[in-house]
């Protein structure tokens, strides 16, 4: 059982134009980046093996951000103890 009931929220729009990354140079570019900054521990040899026993069902997209609205509840903004 909760204990509350809330209508807390955050979230995030964006808007903008979204291509398929095709290019297997750029592919893994976006790719090794992400995992580096989602699993900065992990080994590139470990990295290397992640990425590619996926490789053949991966699809790269990118956003070129034309806009971002973003907006949350008032109680997520105050200060903690408020």
């Amino acid at each position: 059982m909760p204990l509350e009931y809330t209508t807390y929220f955050r979230s995030v729009i964006a808007f903008g134009v979204v291509r398929v990354l095709e290019d297997e140079g750029q592919q893994r570019a976006a790719i090794e980046q992400l995992a580096i900054r989602y699993a900065p521990q992990d080994s590139p040899q470990h990295r290397q093996q992640a990425i590619q026993a996926e490789w053949s069902a991966l699809c790269m997209l990118e956003m070129e951000l034309h806009h971002l609205s973003g907006k949350q509840a008032k109680e997520l903004a105050l200060p903690k103890g408020e």
